[in-house]
């Protein structure tokens, strides 16, 4: 695995050349989220890993699941009470481990249970649509391709 250094990551543009061993990551040394958000919105899409689940007990009826890059073809995921299998694309290696619920929040923003997300929320970061998070970006990107349903705006979708 390669990984790409980044020097000085608020002014970086990234890897010139993205693969999916230089994807977005948690430099822990760093204390940064290194990669590209872009490209690993796009391989969660990519690998089905976007799932709608509906009526959330926990989160309200527009609720959908970020299932990770890894290795499995399935994955058991606890929704309303009740074992749940989904089904997404075998990645090539075990990039992660958790997956993560993403529900649209009472000022009607998609929010992302992710550490990222909730870090940039809590510092005044977040951006007014919720995207500020690869996850909730592939879900956008999902609502682009048309994956649940038509190629509505999150806004139209019910």
């Amino acid at each position: 695995m390669s990984i790409t250094v980044v020097e000085n990551a608020e002014r970086s543009e990234g890897p010139k050349t993205i693969t999916e061993d230089n994807v977005v990551f948690w430099d822990k040394h760093g204390k940064l989220l290194q990669g590209d958000q872009a490209k690993k919105a796009h391989l969660l899409l990519l690998y089905d890993c976007i799932k709608y689940v509906g009526h959330d007990e926990e989160f309200g009826k527009l609720s959908f699941i970020v299932l990770p890059l890894n290795r499995e073809r399935f994955w058991h995921e606890i929704v309303n009470g009740e074992d749940t299998v989904f089904e997404k694309k075998p990645f090539s290696r075990d990039y992660n481990k958790s997956s993560y619920k993403i529900f649209r929040g009472a000022d009607a923003r998609f929010v992302c249970q992710c550490q990222g997300w909730n870090t940039k929320e809590r510092k005044g970061e977040g951006e007014e649509s919720g995207c500020q998070c690869s996850h909730v970006l592939a879900l956008f990107f999902a609502f682009k391709v048309g994956r649940f349903g038509s190629a509505r705006s999150p806004d139209e979708v019910a």
